[in-house]
């Protein structure tokens, strides 16, 4: 599920109200730091990954809050322009990321996390062989791999086989001073105030280590190097797989208003459908021949018909096509693979507005090795724990009324323990006449044990298009 017209503008309209700073769609990007204001290219942004373009946005908010104009130098800036210029973009970045995160929490973290997992995933993919980046470039990039692996423990590769052609003097160096490194990105994470004493530090502790690619730099650049994620150059018209890389630390879950917004025209098209269909379906009919009940105008010619006794119609009685919607959602650790818990999250909006939309009852529950009841769809989140469903399948038996028409989704990545409690369970589902189906996310391992689990079941072996098999799931099942 990508980043669509209405969840970017829905996104920047709530980043702008919180954090102060004018955001405006525009057809170039540009930012003014006097007037506090971005402008957006808004084609840049669609179609990517919703929690990149959170984390795009924000990190040039922060820039916006906590990078000032300053017209003073160092001496330092002064010999070395674009070389200095470009190693305090490089730790300036990892500053006011980490004052995003200390202002705005998981929200924040949680989507600048993912801006560098994509990051990260784009440069494995896209490796250049044929041009090899300064030393200094291929130095600083080994920094901000070193935040994104020490502190937003986003876990990857050998670094070295990241950049193409890497200097064995560059791979060297960072080797010998790491330690100092990583107290540099330590500080400039969690304890430098100010760009002024991040620019000293810089000056200080780093500057000696490189001073060579420092100059040679100099001489070669025209500008200084943008070592940020440059998400409007590099990233237009590419999609990237989430499987490059392990799970983040932090999963970040969209808000209900996120995920309105990103399937609001799939929510519309399908509740406008289901709700023809039940329309009809209560309806009420008269069918068949009998002696009494009411006289059709289409059967009023068979009171002519000499001993013919059967011209009335009776009412029927259709199939009752209100229903109660059952979700439950695997929350265990291995969700977090390829973003497995967020699309099992948007698929719970979904289900939710929809369901809304046609006055079905809704009940939510998340289960690892236990389950609990969930107020709303909302309240799901993913802790790194085992799965088992049937915790779950109790607390809907006891929560059900078999009176009314119901289905019961499971949406999982892991096997559950087939035992003969859990058997009897779904025996005695099937006999209520209340469907129950097993959602499988993630790779094929699963596909067997989904089966075997349960006697109506979808396979979803790509993990974004789960909203959407949801939508399947419904027409299949609410239908004329």
């Amino acid at each position: 599920m990508y980043a669509n017209a209405d969840y970017i503008r829905l996104i920047a309209s709530g980043l702008s109200a919180t954090a102060g700073i004018t955001i405006k769609e525009d057809n170039i990007w540009a930012v003014d730091v006097k007037k506090k204001t971005l402008h957006y290219k808004l084609e840049d942004l669609k179609y990517r990954p919703f929690p990149v373009v959170r984390g795009y946005l924000l990190h040039e908010i922060g820039h916006l809050k906590y990078t000032p104009y300053l017209k003073s130098k160092t001496e330092l800036e002064k010999k070395y322009p674009n070389a200095m210029q470009s190693c305090y973009n490089a730790f300036e970045d990892i500053r006011i990321e980490g004052n995003l995160g200390r202002e705005y929490g998981d929200f924040a973290v949680g989507a600048l996390q993912s801006l560098r997992h994509y990051s990260i995933s784009f440069v494995l993919q896209r490796l250049d062989t044929k041009t090899k980046k300064p030393r200094l470039v291929q130095f600083l990039k080994l920094c901000l791999l070193t935040y994104s692996s020490e502190f937003l423990n986003i876990r990857h590769a050998n670094p070295y086989s990241i950049l193409s052609n890497f200097d064995p003097v560059v791979e060297k160096r960072f080797d010998d001073n790491y330690p100092k490194i990583k107290d540099m990105v330590h500080n400039s994470l969690h304890n430098l105030d100010s760009f002024e004493d991040l620019k000293e530090v810089v000056d200080t502790d780093l500057y000696p280590i490189i001073k060579d690619f420092i100059e040679e730099f100099e001489k070669t650049a025209q500008q200084p190097a943008t070592i940020k994620i440059p998400l409007p150059s590099w990233m237009s018209g590419h999609h990237v797989g989430n499987k490059d890389l392990p799970h983040p630390r932090i999963l970040d879950l969209p808000t209900r208003a996120e995920a309105l917004a990103l399937m609001n025209p799939y929510i519309s098209t399908l509740s406008s459908r289901l709700r023809d269909i039940l329309i009809e379906k209560k309806a009420t009919k008269w069918r068949g021949s009998h002696t009494k009940g009411k006289l059709l105008s289409k059967n009023a010619y068979k009171v002519c018909i000499p001993d013919e006794k059967r011209v009335f119609s009776k009412r029927s009685t259709p199939d009752t096509p209100d229903y109660s919607v059952y979700i439950a959602l695997d929350s265990s650790g291995s969700m977090m693979t390829e973003s497995r818990g967020v699309y099992a999250s948007l698929a719970s909006y979904l289900l939710e507005e929809v369901c809304r939309r046609l006055n079905f009852k809704t009940h939510f529950y998340s289960f690892t090795s236990t389950a609990k009841r969930l107020k709303d769809a909302s309240e799901y989140v993913v802790q790194d724990t085992g799965t088992i469903d049937l915790p779950a399948l109790k607390l809907i038996k006891k929560d059900i009324n078999f009176s009314d028409n119901n289905l019961v989704i499971f949406i999982t990545d892991g096997e559950t323990d087939i035992s003969d409690i859990r058997n009897d369970l779904m025996a005695k589902f099937k006999k209520e006449k209340a469907k129950v189906y097993g959602v499988g996310i993630g790779d094929g391992n699963i596909e067997p044990t989904l089966r075997a689990s349960f006697e109506s079941s979808v396979y979803v072996p790509k993990i974004a298009k789960l909203p959407l098999e949801m939508i399947r799931l419904l027409r299949r099942e609410i239908k004329r």
